[in-house]
């Protein structure tokens, strides 16, 4: 576990085959198994990796937290692998586990984390299948669950607003997407603070979509914001600098252009 956190795959995935290896066929080896199959998967092993998943699973065959999580991890190969609605099969038998544990008496963070998770994976696959209404339903499922175990400006809540924003964008539901981005943006300035990356980020996401209603002037805003953070943070030849000037420069021209002057 020590050499997964340090990024070590190939030593973990040994790590892990050792004791595979050593264990009897129990509960113990379907872990073992499960760390061994997401070792593959960091390597981009994922026919391994799912194999691995796939013998965890035949290990586990009570309804609780570890199949869910087994379960979920098939869905993440499977969409990897491209086999979407094998893949969504997957996360949507993950959440039926997960619910009944929801619908317990304690309502654990490990828990409401996991299901939150597997939502989060299914809305990918509905993002995929330009299935944007229900990607937001399930993006926005996963951002109540959440809500009643984690702070509102915990990391997880975050970027879980950032996907019900992209959801709505994709979708074509620009003044929604803003609304909700524009909030993200308030919650990472008051937690990080006014020039943290986060809020530069959101702010290029904004200016995007502030250009797609024809609203130069909140774009330019957004990008000066953008260019600000990245001339701070960034080598002066970065070409994602690069593109945020010439992306700035080519709207100051054109509000320049559409002036009349007397």
């Amino acid at each position: 576990i020590i050499q997964t956190w340090e990024g070590d795959f190939r030593s973990a995935l040994n790590s892990f085959e050792l004791a595979t290896d050593s264990r009897v066929c129990d509960a113990g080896t379907a872990v073992s198994l499960l760390r061994t199959g997401m070792s593959h998967f960091a390597l981009d092993d994922f026919d391994t990796a799912l194999s691995c998943f796939r013998k965890a699973l035949e290990l586990n065959p009570k309804d609780n937290a570890t199949r869910a999580k087994v379960l979920n991890n098939v869905g993440v190969a499977q969409y990897q692998r491209k086999y979407f609605m094998e893949a969504l099969k997957a996360f949507t038998d993950a959440l039926e586990i997960q619910r009944i544990w929801l619908d317990g008496p304690l309502r654990r963070e490990p828990i409401v984390f996991d299901a939150s998770v597997t939502l989060s994976n299914i809305a990918k696959i509905y993002l995929h299948q330009h299935e944007y209404e229900p990607a937001f339903q399930a993006y926005e499922e996963a951002l109540l669950l959440q809500t009643t175990a984690f702070r509102k400006d915990h990391v997880i809540v975050l970027s879980t607003l950032s996907n019900l924003a992209y959801a709505k964008a994709m979708g074509g539901d620009f003044g929604r997407a803003i609304q909700i981005y524009k909030g993200v943006s308030r919650a990472q300035q008051t937690r990080w603070g006014p020039e943290c990356r986060e809020a530069a980020e959101t702010a290029g996401l904004l200016a995007t979509l502030y250009l797609k209603m024809g609203n130069e002037k909140d774009a330019l805003e957004c990008l000066r914001t953008l260019v600000k953070w990245q001339r701070q943070n960034f080598d002066q030849n970065n070409p994602s600098l690069e593109s945020t000037r010439a992306a700035l420069r080519k709207i100051e021209e054109s509000s320049t252009a559409d002036k009349v002057w007397v």
